[in-house]
């Protein structure tokens, strides 16, 4: 269980369920002290000198929260994201070959199965710019917990609980088979005004 112990700190929750109605357990995350920014800015960034930082050092919500609670809250068990990708209408994808953006990115621990950490697909380019069906370099945002900020990374470069081994998945919620009615349906050309 990743939830903090708050001691004297009211603990505000909100309302955050799955598409089948399970509520989802979580807490407005407080705002963050001077030494979990030092830590954030000093430790954890400082030994991925490749990340992007896309938003500052922020409190209320973790890397569920970012993903599935537009970052509004802190959803803190496991077993509640487990319940997302199970009743929201998400699959998971064969290889990492298959991500587009927006998909749903799972650190899941080799050791026991429970996932880490989750991630939001955030780049697919091509590795060689001549090969656009070639190899990918896969970028993720990522919130690490309640009291970073967001970067912007490889999807193998990451900070997981003391660089805890584990194991990467790609879900997605796009459809297998797109809507018939749609897939005949053409862009139109934009006209310039």
């Amino acid at each position: 269980m990743l939830e903090p112990l708050l001691t004297g700190v009211h603990r505000r929750e909100i309302r955050v369920e799955t598409h089948a109605g399970r509520p989802l357990r979580n807490y407005v995350a407080p705002p963050i002290s001077q030494q979990d920014i030092n830590l954030y800015y000093g430790a954890i960034r400082g030994d991925h000198p490749q990340w992007v930082l896309r938003k500052d050092a922020v409190g209320t919500y973790n890397c569920a929260g970012m993903v599935w609670a537009s970052r509004r809250t802190a959803l803190t068990h496991p077993e509640d994201w487990e319940a997302v990708l199970n009743e929201d209408g998400y699959r998971r994808l064969n290889s990492e070959a298959e991500a587009k953006v927006g998909d749903v990115v799972v650190y899941r621990s080799v050791v026991d199965d429970e996932i880490l950490h989750v991630a939001k697909v955030c780049s697919c380019e091509p590795l060689v710019l001549t090969l656009p069906d070639g190899e990918k370099v896969i970028k993720a945002l990522s919130k690490w917990d309640q009291r970073c900020g967001e970067d912007i990374h490889r999807l193998g470069d990451v900070n997981l609980n003391g660089n805890a081994k584990c194991r990467i998945e790609i879900w997605t919620d796009r459809p297998e088979n797109p809507d018939e009615r749609i897939q005949h349906v053409k862009l139109l050309p934009r006209i310039a005004i």
